[in-house]
């Protein structure tokens, strides 16, 4: 007997295609990755392993190895960190310290998250490695012992810099590396302001408090970036890390973050075995997008401002070419030797000749085996409808075979990449339902 089982839909790579606007409006390139943080599955992805500008994600890893410092002994909380004159040089957003002066280690840290300033972050750069450049070395060596085999630092702040880029799938594993081996100074990415000489400054993430379980923990913006944001979510016992790079303006941006959230955060693993697994709840489809106005500051984070007003528009997003199920979290081992800095045009090319299995449509899945061609084609038209942002112009199939001498009927799915292939069998897996994967 087949049992029937609803599904929700995701918005899909053909679904949800992005146009390019007329006009030459404001239209970054688009990354966004969806992980569950405890397992590391991944959830949802486009083109998670795309070159991008981090913009001031960056400070994250600066923030990392300054938290390393802070474990070593080699600094405190109170140590002052002084303000050199290149520190002091730098594009806004800064705190605006003036050369000689200092800043302890914890107003540092509060700094560089809620206000994202870039003297801050230079001034910590000088004061852990010696020089930006050192210290952009080390950042890039800390990448790659943890797992981030795409990411190339050029500066501590994330000002714009052709040589500075990364990857969704690499800042995810960043977020989850720094949230797991630095517990109690990871709480500071979870301050909705900062109180710093009579001055009280709002964090940029303006998920904090507005959306459930988001705890952290970096927004970044330059003219190149677009708008990134790289999240953590707990709530009830699951966890998500959840990045977008690319959006077309913080507000977009963050509706699209909220909706991820709300998405996925019932599917993430609470540890329960026994407990049933949802499926993800659906995400409304995207918008055409419009002329959006792009951004005159090249400064980084200055359109995250209070002030900033582009048009909210939703970020459309590209197909989904990510061919791997889960990622693998590495734990901080001893710096590898800092690789060869690749400039964007490079990593570009690079990721353009890798090979991409994960969006050839090879592949089919088997949803059932009917006892007669009534139920199979009510198979075929209830998944049909409620998976069609997965399934996109995949091909339905009725084959009628022989099992023990009578006739059974299948029901397939032809014409699938091999991601779109395996997201809808976990969701159909996930509802009880049986479902396999094949290449023709």
């Amino acid at each position: 007997m087949l049992v029937g089982f609803a599904l929700f839909g995701l918005v899909s790579a053909g679904a949800a295609a992005a146009s390019k606007p007329k006009g030459g409006g404001y239209a970054p390139p688009y990354s966004e990755l969806v992980v569950d943080a405890r397992t590391g599955k991944i959830l949802r992805a486009v083109n998670a392993d795309q070159p991008r500008h981090p913009a001031s994600i960056t400070k994250v890893m600066t923030l990392y190895l300054l938290f390393e410092q802070l474990e070593a002994g080699k600094m405190s909380l109170s140590t002052p960190i002084r303000i050199s004159e290149w520190a002091a040089r730098q594009s806004p957003s800064k705190l605006g310290l003036a050369p000689g002066e200092t800043i302890t280690v914890e107003d540092a840290i509060k700094a560089l998250i809620t206000r994202s300033a870039n003297d801050i972050a230079v001034a910590v750069a000088e004061a852990v490695g010696g020089s930006e450049k050192d210290f952009a070395d080390m950042m890039t060596q800390k990448a790659r012992s943890i797992g981030m085999k795409r990411t190339v630092y050029a500066n501590a702040s994330g000002l714009p810099n052709p040589r500075q880029v990364t990857t969704a799938r690499d800042l995810i594993v960043l977020g989850r590396s720094i949230q797991n081996r630095f517990p109690r100074y990871f709480q500071y990415f979870s301050m909705r302001s900062f109180d710093y000489d009579g001055a009280t400054i709002a964090n940029h993430n303006k998920l904090l408090g507005r959306v459930d379980g988001v705890d952290g923990i970096k927004t970044g913006y330059t003219a190149r970036s677009g708008f990134n944001l790289l999240t953590s979510v707990h709530s009830d016992g699951r966890s998500l890390l959840a990045v977008i790079l690319g959006g077309r303006s913080g507000n977009s941006r963050d509706r699209r973050m909220a909706e991820l959230v709300d998405a996925y955060i019932d599917v993430a693993s609470n540890g329960d075995t026994k407990a049933p697994v949802k499926t993800a709840k659906a995400i409304s489809t995207l918008p055409t997008p419009v002329d959006v106005e792009r951004p005159s500051s090249d400064n980084e984070d200055a359109a995250e401002s209070p002030t900033a007003s582009l048009s909210p528009q939703v970020q459309p997003v590209a197909k989904t070419t990510e061919p791997q199920s889960k990622l693998v979290w590495k734990p901080g081992a001893a710096p590898a030797p800092a690789p060869k800095a690749m400039s964007y045009a490079e990593t570009q090319n690079s990721a353009a000749r890798s090979p991409s299995n994960g969006t050839e449509k090879s592949w089919w899945i088997q949803v059932g085996v009917a006892t007669d061609e009534k139920k199979a084609k009510s198979l075929i038209n209830d998944l049909s409808g409620q998976m069609s942002s997965i399934l996109g112009d995949a091909k339905p199939s009725i084959e009628k075979v022989q099992v023990k001498g009578k006739p059974m009927w299948r029901t397939r799915f032809t014409r699938m990449s091999l991601d779109d292939a395996q997201t809808a069998c976990a969701l159909v897996k996930k509802q009880g339902g049986a479902c396999f994967a094949s290449r023709s």
